[in-house]
């Protein structure tokens, strides 16, 4: 048996019935939160211009939809890996499942197989690591997720499914580049990445047959120089656990290296120390992403705004609603905010290397009026040790769509998205699948 026959065994057979009741939970949280990353991202300038460059075949409404979720930053991620599984999984899944006339335990399962697959992948190439080498983990581990997740939906068997995943590894690209401009092509080639996983399983069930062969040698380091750990891919695949466990979710629209500090900052303030009384701010944080996140931000360059430790963190004190504006296009930005992003530096902490990458951590310290103040979080708000609680997603989702789709459309998409994955796509309720797939 080969390495990819190992996968597809699991790709066909998994169930998450098998799941612990808790996992099983924490997955409806995490296509919910979804849901709410696809309404709001359809309605962003970036994504409604993407849409000319995609058709209305099944696979381009899909990449769309998977470029949306993707570009608000609100998705959820996978430390270890480095990985944004929901926005690979939960597009292919509900661009398919109204196609497919699926069932709930359908779409659960599909959802799963490839969230599973692509965290594993992720973890199993350092994603972390290579990251910082301009090989974008979730985008090169998508189309091998985008891949089982339809493979999952159309019912292949094992055999057709070993082609659906090889073929879809032959298209894996990675490589990304560094992208800071206004209309980032990031989105669209993460759109890209899912419909070429997609398209893999649709040859593969009109009979184009893969290498089988392919992870049984050094392949991915002799085509993309990456390594690949098969011990980190396999150890305990469909043994009774999933990933779930291990995904963390954003209170707000940010990159995962800035939650932490912004965080830390929040609780410094909670604690008494006024916002206009500081003099100085020093962010600590791992090496690996200290380049990442010091950059000024520009609140005309959307993508800026999100990576900027010292932008998010003035948003954080001074226009706090905006940290859930996920369009951007018209951020604040006063003197306010200006006087505080100059007193903010950003260093590494080696102490706090030992965390990473399981953990994305962070040790802010306050100098205000003679005093100073250190607080260090290592598990975020949303992370898996601090999770939301159900008030704060709904919170969250209410702080993101209500602004641009009213509270009563916000909360009939929550009711939608839940009725949907408790009772299937043929639920009156659960029109999302086929809502969220219409031009807005």
């Amino acid at each position: 048996m080969t390495k990819l026959n190992e996968l597809a065994a699991f790709v066909c057979g998994a169930s998450v019935g098998s799941l612990p009741q808790a996992e099983r939970a924490t997955q409806k949280r995490h296509f919910i939160d979804t849901v709410v990353g696809a309404v709001a991202g359809l309605r962003c300038r970036e994504t409604v211009e993407l849409k000319a460059l995609f058709g209305n075949s099944l696979d381009e409404r899909m990449a769309h939809l998977a470029a949306a979720i993707r570009m608000t930053e609100i998705d959820d991620i996978h430390m270890p890996s480095c990985t944004t599984p929901s926005a690979v999984t939960v597009p292919v899944a509900c661009a398919m499942a109204l196609a497919e006339k699926a069932s709930a335990a359908t779409v659960a399962d599909a959802i799963w197989v490839g969230t599973e697959l692509l965290a594993r992948l992720g973890t199993a190439v350092d994603g972390p690591s290579i990251l910082y080498r301009e090989v974008w983990p979730t985008y090169l581990a998508a189309p091998l997720a985008a891949a089982a997740t339809a493979a999952r939906m159309l019912g292949l068997n094992e055999a057709k499914t070993v082609s659906a995943l090889s073929v879809a590894l032959t298209l894996t690209a990675g490589g990304s580049g560094r992208f800071r401009q206004d209309l980032s092509p990031r989105w669209f080639l993460h759109g890209m990445g899912v419909r070429s996983g997609y398209l893999a399983a649709k040859a593969a069930d009109a009979g184009y047959v893969g290498d089988a062969g392919l992870l049984d040698r050094d392949w991915l380091q002799h085509s993309h120089g990456v390594a690949l750990d098969l011990n980190r891919l396999f150890e305990g695949l469909g043994k009774g656990r999933s990933i779930y466990s291990e995904l963390s979710m954003k209170p707000f629209s940010s990159a995962k290296q800035a939650v932490a500090a912004i965080e830390a900052l929040r609780l410094i303030v909670a604690d008494g120390v006024a916002p206009e009384s500081i003099r100085a701010v020093t962010v600590r944080v791992p090496k690996a992403y200290v380049g990442m996140i010091e950059g000024a931000g520009d609140s005309k360059n959307r993508a800026t705004t999100f990576a900027s430790v010292r932008f998010q963190m003035a948003l954080a004190l001074f226009h706090p609603n905006s940290l859930f504006d996920v369009a951007r296009d018209k951020l604040p930005w006063d003197e306010r905010m200006a006087a505080f992003v100059g007193k903010v530096k950003v260093e590494a902490a080696d102490e706090l290397a030992a965390h990473y990458p399981a953990h994305w951590p962070a040790s802010v310290v306050v100098e205000a009026e003679g005093t100073s103040v250190t607080r260090t979080v290592i598990d975020a708000l949303g992370d898996p040790a601090s999770p939301l609680s159900e008030a704060a997603l709904t919170d969250k989702a209410h702080r993101v769509l209500d602004p641009m789709v009213g509270a009563d459309a916000c909360k009939g998409w929550l009711d939608a998205a839940a009725a949907g994955w408790d009772k299937g796509s043929h639920d009156p309720k659960a029109a999302l699948l086929g809502e969220l797939l219409r031009p807005v």
